[in-house]
């Protein structure tokens, strides 16, 4: 591990630790240009990596808290309490007490649309597109980028006057002037506002190197925060903020289940009772529910697995299916319009088994692990061409 990345996730971890905070932005800020640095430096390279712009951030923060829009029944010391109505957790404790109650800022103005798209039969952020909240959907994104550029990007490191993890050629000035040139950016018109976030090369190095270690942490610290603000415990909190949502991959479960001849992807058994489906790269490294990173398993195998990366015999029936299901992969992901991006699915998950440690246990199946066994999971990797 190069000493600058060391350095560099010492420095995040003291940000967030003894950084003022009065919401969870610099975290979903954090996330997001981990997640993007990473998904741009496997399909372009480390140069592009290195710049991020504040479109793609808001886009990748809006995906970060969608699932934390969902009103839930948590109380206090984690108890659910059958008889009280769900609310949406507090993540920005300052404003308006109605737009606290919604979870506040930014969440505030997802669970807007999030409602909208559910009445609709939706689940995800771009079902909005699908179900016809196209425009909807847009000015979101506009107004969480303009969130985004007037309070946690400048506001990140402190104020400090030479940043570690990236620069940008604006302040948290919000006057009538850097409104009028954001308006002219938005509508395509020329524009002084660039809206490029610009890694230092040793934070695009770090959030790639790092990244199984530091993403886990930043959710941990996330979790915390919104416990404090709702005066809840993080371990009840945890799989509530940043657990996969099981109803929004039910529309594929049937297919995948058809796909698989009715067995589980990990222990080959018919699959008995109600079918289940896996990310196959878990979810808590990376908020991927693309079709190729979807699997239909069965319950005791799903439970079992759960947040850990799969072994060397599995990587490769994974990875084969690239060669031989591309096709009924494809035809799945038309026919629900699910997203499928077979290209960063798989060179994300090179990376990330990349970055295990030598003697890291990989899950083999129930009650069962066995060594990382890195040339052969290499091996596989480097064998299919996408």
């Amino acid at each position: 591990m190069p000493d600058s990345a060391a350095t560099l996730a010492t420095y995040v971890i003291d940000l967030l630790r003894f950084g003022a905070a009065s919401s969870t932005y610099k975290h979903a800020v954090l996330l997001g240009l981990m997640d993007l640095s990473l998904e741009k430096d496997v399909a372009f390279g480390s140069e592009t990596a290195q710049l991020v712009t504040t479109r793609e951030l808001a886009l990748k923060v809006i995906d970060l808290y969608w699932n934390q829009t969902r009103p839930t029944r948590l109380r206090s010391q984690g108890v659910r309490l059958a008889g009280e109505g769900p609310r949406v957790l507090v993540q920005n404790p300052q404003g308006p007490a109605d737009r606290r109650q919604r979870g506040g800022g930014i969440v505030a103005d997802i669970g807007e649309l999030r409602r909208a798209v559910r009445d609709l039969e939706g689940h995800r952020p771009q079902d909005a597109l699908r179900v016809g909240l196209a425009r909807d959907h847009q000015r979101l994104v506009e107004k969480v980028e303009w969130t985004l550029v007037t309070m946690p990007l400048p506001k990140l490191e402190g104020g400090l006057r030479e940043r570690k993890i990236y620069e940008i050629g604006w302040d948290d000035d919000t006057s009538a002037p850097k409104r009028a040139a954001f308006k002219a950016y938005l509508e395509g018109n020329r524009s002084t506002f660039d809206n490029g976030i610009r890694l230092k090369p040793a934070a695009a190095a770090c959030f790639r190197s790092l990244h199984g270690m530091l993403r886990p942490y930043i959710q941990l610290h996330w979790a915390m925060k919104v416990a404090t603000f709702n005066k809840l415990e993080v371990e009840t909190l945890h799989e509530e903020l940043f657990g996969c949502e099981r109803d929004s991959l039910a529309p594929v479960r049937t297919p995948l289940v058809e796909l698989q001849g009715g067995r589980c992807f990990y222990c080959a058994n018919p699959i008995g009772g109600t079918p289940e489906v896996d990310h196959f790269v878990p979810w808590s490294m990376q908020n991927n529910d693309c079709i190729y990173n979807l699997v239909a398993t069965d319950r005791r195998c799903n439970h079992a697995k759960r947040d850990t990366f799969a072994a060397a015999e599995h990587v490769e029936r994974w990875l084969a299916r690239y060669r031989e299901l591309a096709g009924p992969l494809e035809q799945i992901a038309a026919e629900k319009r699910w997203l499928t991006k077979p290209i960063p699915t798989k060179e994300s998950a090179h990376v990330l088994y990349g970055a295990l440690r030598e003697d890291a246990p990989l899950w083999k199946g129930v009650a069962r692990a066995e060594p990382n066994h890195r040339e052969r999971i290499a091996r596989a990797f480097e064998s299919v061409r996408v």
